[in-house]
């Protein structure tokens, strides 16, 4: 069996030396279209390439130089790299199980923040539906992202902490249209934080920080980072 959790990304940070240290941008992606990026592989080959990921498959797809794709499901992965639009994106492969059923599996979670051993993770799905505009009759396709936020502290594991849907139009270039939260362990914060958790959320008071919000939690914890560090 491979390594746990933390010792696959301290592995990783000890060896990729410019490891990202700050807030990472979420991005989301267009299915269709391949991308520049590296694929680290859990055999050790790292491979520079065209690549796409396929959300629901949990699968990596990489065109090779001879144009052929080679599909890399998680746990043949470390870790992948994505450029789009000079946004670079990068995701873990990490064992969880989503299911309850004592065996963990293997998915890719995005960065959104990462700081030595600090993490902000996310896993998502994405879904179609169909719907109506209510003032033309017209009849529109929708994309809902339904996305779960984890916190990760050395060896602490996935944390589970917060659910966010987003429901974005096809027709108005992913624009979004509606966006709810919700905080999944409402008792995290002060067990994850410790002995900086006033400080943390009289830091939130005075910036008007919401735990609620992804980007919000990104400086949340750059803040709670600093405060370990002094």
């Amino acid at each position: 069996m491979r390594f746990d959790i933390i010792n696959i990304i301290l592995l990783i940070l000890l060896i990729e030396s410019n490891a990202f240290g700050h807030v990472e941008k979420s991005t989301f992606q267009n299915q269709g279209d391949f991308n520049s990026g590296i694929i680290y592989l859990t055999s050790g080959d790292k491979i520079e390439c065209e690549l796409k990921y396929n959300v629901q498959s949990n699968i990596v797809y990489g065109k090779m130089d001879d144009q052929d794709t080679k599909a890399f499901a998680a746990d043949m992965v470390i870790y992948f790299e994505t450029l789009v639009e000079e946004i670079r994106t990068k995701f873990y492969s990490l064992p969880f199980d989503f299911f309850k059923t004592g065996r963990p599996e293997y998915y890719f979670f995005q960065v959104i923040y990462e700081n030595n051993d600090l993490f902000v993770l996310s896993n998502y799905s994405l879904s179609i539906h169909n719907t109506k505009d209510i003032s033309t009759g017209r009849s529109l396709s929708e994309l809902s992202k339904n996305e779960h936020i984890y916190l990760v502290q050395g060896s602490s594991g996935l944390k589970p902490f917060l659910r966010a849907v987003g429901y974005y139009n096809n027709e108005l270039q992913n624009q979004r249209k509606v966006k709810t939260y919700k905080i999944l362990d409402r008792d995290l914060p002060e067990t994850f934080f410790g002995n900086y958790y006033h400080d943390i959320i009289s830091y939130m008071k005075y910036e008007k920080l919401k735990f609620k919000r992804i980007s919000d939690l990104s400086r949340i914890m750059s803040y709670y980072s600093e405060l370990k560090n002094e």
